[in-house]
């Protein structure tokens, strides 16, 4: 019990550690500085940012991903063993799944994806210094992917916030029901709230990945607590 115990927090704090890469590559993605104008899929200010952001932010996507995914797989173990035999909750743990293998999937493309739309602005900008062009061909550009994008963004904080409110609501591990807000869907409305405050609105885009890394740490949390009283 001991050993399942100690490789369940290990694998849950994998997942933390991943999730606090994914938030410093999304403030290197996203902190794009003062005056900066959204155009379509285009940052004005990306022809002011250094290259080596998006580069360091697209490895620290990858590095984060598999650590994330030892932590998914946990926590659909978990959940497999506290839900009971209900067809609600046996719906909701397949939802859950789905939320995290589609999360796993996304931060490879969609935050890839992401920084490259800036690389391909700026690799072309060198090439072609016309602003208005170059933002017209990235914006093309990001049209061929914007099902897909939108697709995996959905399924992934969708899935994994429904399930995770329903689950924490009922109480499936031993919390505060005040744990359905340590979820995706939660930090993106704060983001958005946030974003109104000028000093905190550069803060906002890692706010996506807090909520992935909210649930983590709470399951590591609420898993310590089950294993002292055990002991």
């Amino acid at each position: 019990m001991s050993t399942n115990f100690e490789k369940r927090k290990r694998n849950l704090l994998l997942g933390v550690l991943g999730c606090a890469l994914f938030m410093v590559g999304d403030w290197l993605l996203d902190m794009k500085g003062a005056g900066n104008v959204s155009i379509g899929f285009v940052e004005s200010n990306w022809v002011n940012m250094s290259m080596w952001r998006f580069e360091v932010s697209i490895l620290l996507g990858a590095l984060g991903t598999p650590l994330y995914w030892c932590a998914a797989r946990e926590m659909i173990a978990i959940f497999a063993e506290r839900c009971g035999k209900s067809k609600m909750d046996s719906t909701m743990q397949r939802v859950f799944s789905v939320g995290a293998a589609s999360a796993v999937l996304s931060w490879v493309f969609i935050h890839i994806m992401c920084c490259m739309l800036p690389v391909i602005f700026k690799c072309t900008y060198a090439v072609f210094p016309d602003t208005e062009a170059v933002t017209g061909v990235v914006n093309h550009l990001a049209t061929y992917i914007t099902v897909p994008f939108f697709a995996y963004f959905i399924a992934a904080d969708g899935c994994l916030s429904v399930a995770w409110i329903y689950m924490m609501w009922n109480r499936k591990i031993d919390c505060s029901r005040w744990a359905v807000l340590c979820c995706p869907l939660f930090t993106l409305v704060l983001a958005h709230i946030v974003n109104y405050i000028p000093v905190l609105d550069q803060l906002t885009g890692a706010f996506e990945s807090m909520g992935h890394l909210l649930m983590l740490g709470t399951v590591w949390l609420c898993e310590n607590k089950v294993h002292r009283v055990r002991q």
